[in-house]
């Protein structure tokens, strides 16, 4: 008895006819009240170290979520340390995209597994009862329960991870918003306890808040670097993209160049057949540079009808080559009621031998875009 509630009972038996003495019955009795004081102490231990574990954890996530840069990285961070949590497990981290299909995006403790040993758990599976419940579910051995005390397994399914004998599903949710599910995949049989459960879905929630801040935050970035218009990047990512380049191609000695183009007669388009057609043309010419231009090149709107390209590694022949692809390109292009083949004027400078900084380099083309406008201008064109 602890606190007159009953914790449980002590029994001690004889095959002796009156064995225990009104002094031995004393002793037990005193023995039983120490007993119950131990196990209430060892019960308010285990309570105490789960609580100090899934603060523990929390703290870890906060500061990871706090460092990362992009989802990317947040996402193996975090399936790291909920390995490191659940020693010798391996733990899938999978996310929706913006129509709800599941994808595999991290994941730690092994070598990263085929995804389709997933899409039945997806379907209906671990995965599709820790969705449909919302809560952490549990599977030992293949055998599907909810981690409830007396819940009884249903049918045996087939596991996500091959070999696996243990697998925990935390579905990540973040203010009502079902984000994806992380996947905890254990080697043995009986793996995961209550206390594992309950941390698994503590993590699950924070996980969930810490990845939706970090894709509002690229969500943020990604709208104040786009150019709502045309949808390809806007002057302000075209200056930072110029000064990390710089910095690489210090680094690594490797020269890159930037070609600036203006359409030329943009003005008569919008006057002649309406700003929606301008509008029109400006997309047609990033849809034209986004796929003409290689992986690893940056197209920017930089003001107007004034577009922008970064092009790493690369040569003053190269450029030529890539200029005269847009051109051709572009040419195809039949904008306004006229019909009119469109035109660009082109300005070209190039790392280092136009300059060493941001400043230079722009201050460099932009002189040269003047002067090929004027040229334009006095061609009579």
């Amino acid at each position: 008895m602890v606190r007159d509630e009953l914790i449980g009972v002590l029994d001690i038996e004889s095959d002796k006819l009156d064995h225990f003495s009104d002094e031995m019955i004393g002793l037990l009795a005193l023995l039983a009240a120490q007993a119950a004081v131990a196990l209430e102490n060892a019960k308010l231990h285990i309570t105490e170290r789960r609580r100090m574990r899934q603060i523990e954890f929390v703290n870890l996530i906060a500061r990871s979520a706090t460092n990362a840069s992009e989802l990317g990285q947040l996402l193996l961070t975090l399936s790291e340390l909920v390995s490191d949590t659940f020693e010798g497990s391996e733990v899938s981290v999978l996310l929706g995209d913006n129509s709800g299909v599941l994808t595999l995006e991290a994941h730690a403790g092994g070598e990263k597994p085929h995804f389709g040993g997933f899409q039945e758990s997806i379907s209906h599976g671990i995965i599709a009862e820790a969705l449909a419940a919302r809560m952490s579910v549990v599977s030992h051995d293949g055998a599907q329960a909810d981690g409830s005390p007396g819940t009884k397994p249903k049918a045996a399914k087939s596991l996500c991870l091959e070999g696996a004998l243990s697998e925990m599903a935390v579905p990540l949710i973040s203010l009502s918003e079902t984000l994806g599910v992380i996947v905890i995949s254990h080697h043995t049989e009986n793996a995961f306890s209550q206390e594992d459960r309950a941390i698994a879905q503590v993590a699950g929630d924070v996980c969930a808040t810490a990845i939706r801040n970090v894709q509002l935050a690229e969500e943020i970035r990604r709208l104040a670097n786009t150019d709502s218009l045309t949808g390809i990047y806007n002057q302000r990512y075209f200056h930072r993209v110029v000064t990390q380049e710089i910095t690489r191609s210090r680094r690594f000695a490797k020269p890159f160049s930037v070609i600036m183009f203006d359409i030329r007669g943009f003005r008569s388009i919008n006057q002649e057949s309406g700003f929606d057609e301008g509008d029109q043309t400006l997309r047609a010419v990033a849809r034209v540079l986004s796929s003409s231009l290689r992986a690893m090149d940056t197209c920017c709107r930089y003001v107007g009808a004034q577009f922008a390209l970064i092009l790493p590694e690369i040569d003053n022949e190269k450029v030529e080559t890539v200029k005269n692809k847009i051109m051709r390109e572009l040419a195809e292009l039949r904008p306004g009621t006229q019909q009119r083949p469109l035109e660009v004027v082109f300005a070209v400078v190039h790392y280092p031998g136009d300059g060493t900084t941001e400043l230079e380099l722009i201050r460099q083309l932009l002189n040269r875009m003047e002067k090929e406008k004027e040229k334009s201008r006095g061609a009579g064109t």
